[in-house]
């Protein structure tokens, strides 16, 4: 085709007048020549075009307005230059044309200039060098397009709506879609036959490779299939034949026919009877992995005797190739099938776990340490009389029963077994030197209120063992200390915290004896300020025995609970924590909650006492928990 038919010209003209059309039609204003701070300084409230001198600039709400840039108004694209106007016509931005028409706004599609046509792409970019428009038009060097130069002539059917069918162009053959695309280096199936289509679209025929295989088209373009064509033999699927027998004829390997070679005489079919394993029933652990052998019967039978193996239970056995792994605790059928023939394997798997050891990681030489053995969901496992406990290094460290005494300098590795289940763990073990000189690695240390701190004593000689730390704080209202040696500022002020650090014996026992001294050392907290820390660290309910989380309380009072927030800057209020009834009542079990209504929670929070008894009370705030017990007396 070498013009573009009425069609085309009037869709061209269509794009050319819209594009004309996208005009701004905002209020009008300004003075020619007006400067660019005259611009910035026009004060008004609403965003919009302003001419000057025959040229357009854009205001902002603000005052002020683009420069060397791209804005979006109403719709459409405008580029503004370096002083703020409009720009129009073709524009060279970053090594790509675009074209502004007299409204200003960025073209797309097809632009007619001086009897020439351009090709913009979505972003507004000019195309050059290529196929357009679905690979219809081509454009040159310069971006114009080639008058006659079309890709197989579809330029009426890709641009006018179309049943799908078939399209004569040439002598030769391409399909159009009903969108007006074409398959292009693909397959398709048409009325009931297989076309291919080269990458210019064309229909193929003739001998044509595709992934690898041979196919063959005929006089129509249709794939040919299970029929010949000369020498050559095209399957069921299309792909011609190779290395093979078709009926009495051979092909090689590059799919002709070798005239004169013999089809050798079949062999004679021996069926299959049965299979069977070497294996029927298996006890293994999980992680352990076992193989089952098939054995046929007959052994010369002719049938193919790659086995096809299953599991009823992959959560308990695994099965490739005849390799059983058991994966989890329970029961689980192999089976193996050949021909139709099947056979099977029960196994039965135990599971391991892991038990965890707790014994401590410095073992001073001379010293005995009992062994804690727990199972996996944190119960006690048992003593010396359930598992057995042994030294892998009992140079280093031995065992007697369930205690593990340090022997000499080293690493031990310590193991613990109980019916299929095994534990380890590390000791390190040293000869103890005496303690001489703990300390703080500063005096005095500066928090804000709400600020939380771990203090940590240090300790010479290196190898001093360390039994037990004791802290406290002289005045608790200005920081609290716990067991850890972590430090809460409460108030502002100051306060002593003392650590006194106990050096360990060589005697065997659960908790630290009393035979050595403490040492102590101190160190100043101050608390200035409020810090910036709102995360929730924890609750706790102030109660008045501290030893024993008691609250003592007689039958009539209704008791406000005394939560302490940490940090205590951190802000809440009492309705804002859930109060439940973890147990109650005489002869109730822990963990339940009688119908004796010992305590009862009130609207407001309030805890009521209504019987003699005792309580547990749990208050939640923000996930973070504590618990009470109280003890209900008639008299108080």
């Amino acid at each position: 085709m070498v013009k573009l038919n009425k069609k085309i010209r009037r869709y061209l003209a269509l794009v050319l007048c819209l594009s004309i059309l996208l005009v701004p039609v905002e209020s009008y204003a300004a003075k020619n020549n007006q400067s660019t701070n005259q611009r910035v300084r026009t004060t008004t409230t609403a965003a919009g075009w302003v001419s000057s001198g025959g040229r357009w600039w854009y205001r902002n709400a603000d005052g002020s307005y683009p420069k060397s840039t791209w804005k979006l108004i109403n719709g459409s694209w405008y580029y503004f230059e370096s002083d703020g106007w409009m720009a129009t016509g073709w524009k060279k931005l970053g090594g790509e044309w675009y074209y502004l028409t007299s409204s200003g706004a960025m073209a797309t599609g097809w632009v007619k200039l001086n009897g020439k046509y351009y090709f913009m792409n979505g972003s507004g970019v000019m195309q050059h060098d290529t196929w357009v428009d679905n690979g219809v038009y081509y454009v040159n060097s310069d971006g114009v397009w080639v008058e006659g130069k079309t890709s197989q002539n579809r330029v009426e059917s890709s641009r006018t709506d179309s049943a799908a069918g078939w399209v004569s162009g040439g002598g030769r053959w391409w399909y159009r879609e009903a969108d007006g695309s074409y398959p292009r280096n693909s397959w398709k199936v048409i009325n009931g036959s297989w076309y291919y289509f080269d990458g210019s679209g064309w229909m193929v025929t003739g001998w044509k490779q595709v992934n690898g295989s041979w196919y063959y088209m005929d006089a129509s373009g249709a794939m040919v299939k299970n029929a010949w064509a000369g020498d050559y033999y095209l399957g069921a699927d299309g792909a011609m034949a190779t290395n093979t027998w078709i009926g009495q004829y051979y092909v090689d390997g590059s799919g002709k026919w070798i005239p004169n070679k013999q089809k050798e005489p079949e062999k004679q079919e021996i069926a299959l009877q049965s299979i069977s394993l070497n294996q029927t029933s298996l006890e293994m652990w999980a992680g352990e992995s076992e193989t089952l052998e098939v054995t046929y019967n007959p052994s010369n039978t002719t049938v193919d005797k790659k086995a096809t193996w299953s599991s009823s239970d992959e959560s308990v056995a695994t099965v490739e190739n005849g390799k059983v792994k058991a994966v989890g605790k329970g029961e689980a059928t192999i089976t193996a099938e050949v021909d139709g023939k099947k056979a099977s394997c029960t196994i039965t798997a135990k599971e391991y776990y892991t038990l965890n050891v707790a014994v401590t990681d410095f073992l001073p030489v001379g010293r005995s340490e009992f062994v804690q053995v727990y199972a996996p969901d944190g119960s006690w496992y048992g003593g010396a009389e359930e598992v057995k406990m042994y030294s892998l290094n009992e140079d280093i460290a031995e065992f007697n029963g369930n205690y593990v005494k340090g022997i000499s300098d080293g690493i031990a590795t310590i193991v613990v077994e109980g019916d299929g289940r095994i534990g380890t763990a590390t000791v390190v073990v040293k000869t103890a030197q005496k303690l001489q000189n703990p300390y703080f690695e500063q005096s005095v240390y500066n928090m804000k209120m709400g600020d939380k701190r771990q203090l940590e004593v240090s300790t010479l000689p290196e190898n001093a063992w360390i039994s037990a730390y004791g802290w406290k704080s002289s005045n608790p209202k200005v920081a609290e200390v716990d067991w850890d040696g972590v430090v809460r500022a409460m108030s502002e002020g100051e306060t002593t915290i003392t650590c006194s650090v106990q050096e360990g014996s060589l005697e065997a026992g659960f908790s630290p004896d009393n035979k050595n001294p403490y040492i102590t050392v101190s160190c100043t907290i101050k608390v200035e300020g409020v810090g910036d820390n709102t995360e929730l660290d924890k609750i706790e309910w102030k109660y008045t025995d501290s030893s024993n989380k008691y609250e003592f309380v007689k039958v009539g009072d209704i008791i406000t609970p005394n939560i302490q927030v940490y940090p205590v800057t951190y802000p809440f209020d009492l309705n804002d924590v859930e109060l439940s009834i973890v147990w109650s009542g005489h002869s109730s079990p822990a963990g339940t909650v009688s119908e004796d209504g010992i305590v009862e929670i009130l609207e407001g929070n309030k805890i009521k006492i209504c019987k003699p008894g005792e309580a547990r009370v749990k208050a939640v705030l923000n996930g973070k928990e504590t618990q009470i017990i109280f003890s209900c007396s008639a008299n108080g």
